[in-house]
């Protein structure tokens, strides 16, 4: 009575694997190729080298992460990357939060970049903005309250940002306080984007607020400023597989007597399983920036949800976007090599630009189908899909029907 027999199957799997990232998008394609080694010469550390072609640049990339330095709880981060148009390089030194229960928690990084940043309208790049700048951050966390499902977390942090972007310089040192309220409430699914694969959905709350400010005497330029950044994340459990998440956010600087760069986000997610292999999955999402950097953007096309619209069509500083998506799975792990679904979808959204008044008569409506393709051997973010989506409404010059194949799938 006081033993139990356990039977454990397992299967080795390879440490050296390829990595693959296919998206065709209309006539535009991305694409990735590598190799990552995730135990060198059986030590637990990774090496990654990668080439990656995205709709702005191709990158080259090499990093290194070491998840337990010197037997620590410390990992680090090394990653070097050259850029068609400049290069990237990084150094982080972490010690996260390894659970609710666990006390505190630092990271030490470093880092530069150059490149330049494209600039849209109407779906064309009409022009490049050069942007070079270093970063460096130091931040330390504690939490004052822990429990098995909950932490209220405290952390102070020293930010550098040195920026060039055009002729327009950026320099800001900033010491910034914040705190952050977690919450666990974990609900474990099948076939949402994993396939057969369980999945963990946090219905549990979580809330943040941080400030920072910026002198000359913290290391910044003459002009002072506040950073702000605030948010909510809540999980709404309506049943057995059924639930609503929905999360609101707001950050910005206020400089020289005015917000800018400020964007207010809400988002909603929303899941109903009808039974084991079907599942109807929905999103809304509302973006509102002003006074933006001539850098950021709000873009809205086939890459970023609006399917059965060309890639980046619409551009401006207010972003809806509504998706209905079901989901059928009907093979699982066939043959150990591949899982198959289907789903239908309907995308509708539009981007207004800042003068141009909000007018729900402008979305852009699409519908379509979708081929879901999925794999225990293969990493990818939750499967691939192979979707064709048509524009029900026309656009001068622009033909109705897209066509995308990528790896994402995900709720």
């Amino acid at each position: 009575p006081d033993r139990v027999d356990v039977r454990v199957m397992t299967w080795d799997t390879w440490s050296l694997a390829p990595r693959f990232d296919f998206q065709q998008v209309q006539d535009r394609t991305i694409w990735e190729l590598g190799a990552s080694e995730k135990n060198l010469f059986g030590l637990g550390k990774s090496v990654t080298v990668t080439h990656r072609t995205n709709l702005d640049r191709t990158i080259d990339r090499v990093s290194y992460t070491d998840p337990q330095l010197v037997g620590s709880n410390v990992s680090l981060l090394a990653s070097l990357s050259k850029l068609s148009d400049g290069n990237e390089q990084a150094l982080i030194l972490n010690r996260g939060y390894l659970s609710l229960r666990d006390p505190w928690a630092w990271s030490v990084g470093a880092g530069s970049f150059r490149r330049t940043d494209p600039i849209f309208e109407d779906g064309a790049e009409i022009g490049r903005l050069p942007h070079r700048g270093q970063w460096a951050d130091v931040e330390a966390g504690r939490a004052v309250r822990r429990s098995g499902q909950h932490a209220l977390r405290v952390h102070g942090a020293y930010r550098h940002r040195e920026e060039l972007v055009g002729s327009e310089g950026r320099d800001f040192g900033v010491a910034e306080v914040g705190i952050r309220s977690v919450g666990h409430r974990f609900v474990r699914l099948t076939h949402v984007n994993q396939f057969e694969r369980s999945e963990d959905f946090n219905l549990g709350a979580d809330t943040f607020s941080t400030i920072g400010f910026s002198t000359p005497e913290l290391g910044g330029s003459e002009a002072r400023a506040v950073f702000l950044a605030t948010g909510h994340t809540q999980g709404v459990p309506l049943g057995d597989g059924h639930f609503l998440i929905a999360e609101a956010r707001f950050d910005g600087r206020h400089e020289r007597g005015e917000w800018r760069n400020a964007r207010t986000t809400l988002r909603g997610r929303y899941l109903l399983k009808h039974a084991e292999r079907s599942a109807l999955v929905a999103r809304i999402a509302y973006q509102r920036g002003h006074n933006l950097d001539p850098e950021v953007q709000l873009l809205l096309g086939a890459e970023t949800g609006l399917r059965g619209y060309p890639v980046r069509r619409f551009s401006g500083n207010r972003l809806l976007l509504m998706t209905v998506e079901e989901r059928w799975f009907f093979a699982d792990d066939v043959g150990q090599l591949f899982s198959l679904g289907l789903a239908g979808f309907v995308d509708s959204g539009f981007v207004w630009p800042e003068k141009q008044r909000f007018d729900l008569s402008e979305l852009k409506t699409a519908v379509g189908v979708s081929l879901l393709l999925g794999s225990n051997r293969l990493s990818t973010r939750g499967g691939i899909r192979l979707d064709v989506g048509y524009g029900l409404n026309r656009i001068t010059e622009v033909g109705r029907w897209v066509f995308a194949a990528g790896s994402d799938i995900v709720f």
